[in-house]
């Protein structure tokens, strides 16, 4: 098995922030996310030593330069890996551990679902969702919860076809729900 592709795609599309071990962590989350779901790889609990972050959804410390399997099968994915390393993508078969240092992720276990991938270069936008919900209110008011669910998933589609075009996506389908 070798997934190294995965792992570079995923490091081109959101490059690993070596500012702190939760931000690694949560780039090991987004490899996760991306491998093959059947294959239900996950974290691979670290109980001490370097390059470690707190994984609170099993409450346990993780590697984070490290993915496991169910079999205890792990792979180094990040080379140089910590806060100031180089932290490169790769793909290194570096042997079995005990399987019960195994953690899953999301569907498949323990805690949620990695995090959503937000693609390199498209920021937050806080004047464009607060212009959407407005559009919104005008057409579900009193109903600010419905408001707050249209916004949400505006804001999901922004992350990958861009602001204009994901509101206007969103208004038209909104307009059609409500027969306007």
């Amino acid at each position: 098995m070798n997934h190294e592709d995965i792992v570079r795609r995923v490091a081109e599309q959101f490059p690993p922030d070596n500012t702190s071990t939760d931000t690694l962590l949560v780039f090991v989350l987004r490899v996760l996310a991306a491998l093959p779901a059947n294959e239900k790889a996950g974290l691979l609990r670290k109980d001490g030593g370097e390059n470690i972050a707190r994984y609170e959804p099993a409450g346990v410390n993780v590697s984070i330069s490290r993915i496991c399997y169910p079999d205890g099968s792990i792979y180094k994915i990040l080379s140089d890996a910590g806060p100031g390393g180089t932290n490169g993508p790769s793909w290194a078969d570096n042997g079995t551990v005990d399987p019960k240092l195994y953690t899953p992720v999301g569907k498949s276990g323990t805690g949620p679902a990695p995090p959503p991938q937000t693609p390199r270069g498209v920021g937050y936008d806080e004047s464009e969702v607060v212009a959407f919900a407005k559009d919104c209110d005008q057409f579900l008011r009193p109903d600010s919860g419905r408001v707050g669910v249209n916004c949400a998933r505006m804001q999901f589609d922004a992350f990958s076809m861009g602001y204009t075009a994901s509101r206007a996506k969103h208004l038209a389908e909104l307009k059609q729900e409500l027969g306007r």
